[in-house]
């Protein structure tokens, strides 16, 4: 096919020396989606023609026949680069990188995930290839039916730079952030996770004006928001990954600022007694204690550490989003001012962390990180499998909306941990200000079905135990002792 644009562009010889040094499909795919996409409107116009879709398919499965492993023989490198020759490199390029997808699906799309886990932690860079393999919904909601659709072509035919399991980063669209794929805590995500999911959504506190304390208030914004009692805070704590212990419960969240400085060491508590015991493997596998305001090497930051119990792997994500109590804007005297003193007065981070493993991947973040255009659209870009969102706000209908954009990217499940129960201000205590303190969104097409929420009534007092379970794609309200009273608390006890 014919294109004068075309022939006076690609390096051929450059791009045949980059493919004889490549050893796996993952590099190749690399340096073929990276001229693709150096040369994209080209290639775009090609395969939106009739006879450009027609030559392109028939370089596909000339690819796909010749391949017999994930990882690239002398000959096989060799043909490929003499499909680029007797071809428009351009178009030849994106039809073989089909051809070596379709190869890669008939072996199990789990194949880029492993041979991406062999490279070990690294920042995505521009065109850093990542896996956005689809998951086996089936498998993770067993017995149940009704799944939503992928994305074909993989989100778009426009797109030249990807294929169905792998993509490039583009440092053009989301370079604002650090992106770390991290394969060592997908290890552990791995280790710690069966086929399906189940979980404890807990939320401990009632009342945000009774149970939490501000350390500063200032016209730079506010820091500091911690529980007032830590002691009742931890014990609920230990009860918690006590309740998961024994019912065999996977994944274990708490909300966004309901962490003291404490948990770690209650979790690490918890491991060695059981270790001890020389029983069976530690539930739950993955805690994520909520978040704290820290301060860390002269910084103040808004923390969560994901924990790993079974693998004592510990991981830690920094808030990203904005948090303003108001409006961003305020007007005095006649002009518009930044309203610095509402703001969550923190060191915000720029990091990205996916937990990537071959069979699980995740990406945990804390409330406002959720609600920020550019992290959602990274977080659907990166096709993760689970997304966890430790939240503290009294609106939880915008983390829909977001679930609603991963989802449609790549059938993720989206999980959110809420606090406090109570939002109504402090001297109007007949007035209860109910919020949704567990929240699941899921990769079903009935809407209803979908998104289920737990909203306590007004007599349902704190600490809310929500359970969920992939099994049911359901939320059950668990029973807790009575922490006020010390008769029940003993137990617990971890001060």
């Amino acid at each position: 096919m014919a294109n004068p644009t075309a022939s006076e562009g690609p390096d051929l010889a450059a791009l045949c020396a980059r493919i004889a040094a490549s050893v796996d499909v993952v590099e190749v795919l690399t340096v073929l989606l990276s001229f693709c996409r150096a040369n994209a409107h080209v290639c775009a116009a090609m395969v939106q023609s009739s006879e450009g879709r027609s030559t392109m398919a028939a370089i596909a499965n000339r690819a796909r026949r010749r391949l017999r492993s994930s990882y690239l023989s002398a000959t096989d490198r060799d043909a490929i680069i003499d499909v680029l020759a007797s071809h428009d490199p351009i178009l030849a390029a994106r039809g073989i990188a089909v051809g070596i997808d379709q190869f890669v699906h008939g072996m199990g799309y789990r194949t880029y995930r492993a041979l991406l886990v062999g490279r070990g932690p690294r920042d995505l860079k521009d065109e850093s290839p990542y896996p956005t393999t689809p998951v086996d919904l089936t498998t993770l909601y067993p017995g149940l039916r009704g799944f939503t659709s992928l994305p074909r072509d993989a989100g778009s035919v426009l797109a030249v730079d990807r294929v169905g399991g792998l993509a490039l980063w583009n440092a053009a669209e989301f370079g604002s952030l650090r992106v770390i794929y991290d394969p060592d805590a997908g290890a552990a995500l791995d280790h710690a996770l069966g086929d399906s999911v189940s979980a404890l959504l807990m939320t401990p506190n009632q009342r945000l004006a009774q149970e939490f304390t501000i350390d500063e208030v200032s016209t730079s914004g506010f820091f500091g928001v911690r529980v007032v009692d830590k002691a009742r805070q931890n014990q609920i704590f230990a009860w918690a990954l006590d309740h998961c212990r024994i019912n065999g419960i996977e994944l274990l969240m708490l909300p966004e600022l309901s962490a003291t400085d404490r948990c770690a060491d209650i979790v690490d508590v918890a491991v060695n007694d059981h270790e001890s015991a020389g029983s069976a493997a530690f539930y739950p596998s993955v805690v994520i204690a909520g978040s704290e305001h820290a301060e860390v090497d002269g910084h103040r930051i808004n923390r969560m550490t994901i924990m790993y119990p079974r693998d004592r792997h510990r991981v830690v994500h920094d808030k990203i989003g904005r948090y303003v109590n108001g409006p961003s804007e305020v007007r005095t005297a006649d002009v518009w001012t930044t309203n610095l003193a509402g703001e969550e007065n923190i060191d915000r981070s720029t990091v990205l962390r996916v937990h990537a493993g071959i069979r699980w991947s995740m990406i945990p973040l804390i409330c406002a990180d959720f609600l920020d255009q550019t992290v959602v659209d990274a977080v659907a870009a990166l096709h993760p499998t689970l997304v966890l969102v430790s939240a503290m706000t009294e609106k939880t209908g915008g983390f829909e909306n977001s679930a609603g954009t991963v989802i449609s990217a790549c059938q993720a499940t989206v999980m959110v941990a809420n606090g406090p129960v109570d939002w109504s201000a402090e001297g109007s205590p007949d007035a209860f200000g109910g919020v949704a303190t567990a929240l699941v969104v899921m990769p079903f097409a009935d809407r209803e079905v979908a998104r289920v929420r737990h909203v306590p009534r007004p007599e349902d007092p704190a600490p809310r135990a929500i359970g969920f379970s992939m099994a049911s794609a359901g939320l059950e309200a668990i029973t807790t002792p009575d922490f006020d009273s010390r008769a029940d608390v003993h137990d617990y006890q971890v001060m």
